[in-house]
């Protein structure tokens, strides 16, 4: 009898830890399977637009998302829609599948399918396209050094990096230029 005690003493000893372990819920593998993109959130918004006005009361600019998330100085969104406004030069938007743009508002980054359409006062829309692009809104300026497509009514123009003045209209392409011209109409 002495023999079993023992043996049920060193088993007890033995189990208890492990079964207080797995009752607790919290496995190093229950703790890890979060998501790690959610570590650090302090707020987020689903289907939401941000809408900034004029002095006049006219809507300048609105940025939608699916979802936008704040933390750590910055905010995330998921498939940003940006439309903005520009008195004298017209109407552009940038679409992406991700974006980031820090809290000063100063510089938005782009990535994933980028498409920034201007369809300015005076002419046809232009599309400019890349996988990734920064937008300075202050300045309504983008630059990427990413391979771009530039397409206009009749032409198309390739390129590797760019900068891109959109309120006056002038865009630099960096590298590798090429283009295409079509005269028919």
């Amino acid at each position: 009898m002495g023999r079993t005690r023992i043996r049920l003493l060193l088993a007890a000893l033995l189990l208890i830890p492990i079964l207080l372990y797995w009752g607790a819920g919290n496995t190093p593998s229950e703790r890890l399977s979060g998501t790690p993109s959610d570590a650090g959130i302090d707020s987020f918004m689903k289907g939401a637009t941000v809408v900034e006005y004029s002095p006049t009361g006219q809507v300048e600019q609105a940025l939608s998302a699916s979802r936008m998330e704040h933390r750590q100085g910055s905010n995330y969104f998921t498939l940003p829609s940006l439309q903005r406004n520009v008195a004298g030069s017209g109407q552009m938007s940038i679409n992406a599948q991700n974006g980031q743009m820090d809290d000063s508002q100063q510089r938005l980054d782009l990535h994933g399918a980028v498409k920034l359409y201007n369809k300015p006062t005076t002419g046809e829309t232009q599309q400019l396209s890349s996988e990734r692009m920064t937008y300075y809104p202050q300045q309504n300026q983008a630059e990427t050094s990413a391979p771009v497509a530039f397409l206009t009514p009749g032409h198309r123009i390739t390129a590797v990096g760019l900068k891109a003045d959109l309120a006056k209209g002038q865009i630099d392409l960096l590298s590798e230029v090429k283009g295409l011209h079509n005269n028919e109409k």
